[in-house]
């Protein structure tokens, strides 16, 4: 789960018990009340987890970033990502060149050891 998620989730919950714990301390509850809130809270805490962004498809994190470029012109060295000392995030490197003169180097991925 994202930091994200849980803070929102655990926001919506603290809201609901602060609320519950009020309105016991001014009077009691019939159980279809109790219930109907009890409803209410699973499907706000689901509702701010999805807000937040979702469950998360690959194990619960996120491992993967995506690299856009665009460029007229290239006259040295473009490099989409560079890893050193080893393997890193999961990464797709998207280039868009127009014209490389004499000298140009495009990379997508320098995995140089260093």
């Amino acid at each position: 789960m994202k930091r994200s998620q849980v803070t929102a989730a655990g926001s919506a919950l603290l809201g609901v018990v602060v609320g519950v714990l009020t309105n016991i301390a001014t009077d009691g509850w019939p159980l279809a009340v109790v219930a109907a809130l009890v409803v209410a809270a699973i499907a706000w805490v689901a509702l701010e987890f999805w807000r937040a962004g979702g469950a998360e498809d690959d194990g619960g994190t996120s491992e993967e970033d995506t690299i856009d470029q665009r460029a007229r012109r290239v006259a040295g060295t473009v490099t989409g990502l560079r890893r050193t000392g080893g393997q890193g995030k999961r990464a797709t490197v998207r280039q868009e060149i127009d014209n490389v003169t004499a000298g140009g180097e495009i990379l997508g991925v320098d995995e140089t050891k260093r």
